[in-house]
């Protein structure tokens, strides 16, 4: 996956990892990615599957911690101090929201949960969207049919989900 990564040259405190919403890209995070990374996290940013350079390649997946597995899997490679690599966090905003509490239920080495604005239930978030967001969710998805995106939506729930998150979590929003 296409993405920045950032890691201070001083001390190095933790990891924060930046996950996008629908239609958002890894440039969003760069100014709030620096500003971590100037207080000593390291930071990564990246296109999940379904958004920015990614599009092409992969379309949007219910399994987001799949993704979360291959990022932390990377972070693995790049010989960080032990006690670094136990201070993760995933931080999304918006469907990122969403994503980071599917990540966090299943992907245990991850150690804390930031999500602003996620929706807990897809269906009754999708119902709420305005017409060109919910067009930028199907876009994500490679254009699905009305009832591929429907069954998308309908899988999109944290119900079942939520309660598997054992470490702390920060929701706003």
């Amino acid at each position: 996956m296409p993405g920045y990564l950032r890691i201070p040259k001083d001390e190095i405190v933790g990891i924060i990892v930046f996950v996008n919403g629908a239609n958002s890209v890894k440039e969003e995070f760069h100014r709030l990615s620096d500003n971590f990374a100037k207080k000593g996290y390291v930071t990564l940013t990246y296109d999940d599957p379904g958004v920015g350079e990614m599009w092409p390649l992969a379309k949007g997946l219910i399994e987001q911690e799949q993704v979360a597995s291959s990022v932390i899997n990377h972070l693995e490679t790049l010989d960080l101090p032990l006690a670094v690599m136990k201070r993760i966090v995933f931080m999304g905003v918006s469907l990122g929201g969403w994503k980071v509490i599917r990540m966090g239920a299943f992907e245990q080495r991850i150690s804390a949960l930031v999500s602003v604005s996620g929706p807990y239930d897809g269906r009754s978030y999708f119902r709420h969207l305005f017409p060109f967001v919910q067009e930028e969710i199907s876009f994500s998805l490679g254009n699905p049919s009305e009832q591929e995106t429907e069954r998308f939506i309908a899988n999109a729930s944290l119900v079942g989900v939520a309660e598997k998150v054992s470490m702390p979590v920060f929701v706003a929003g």
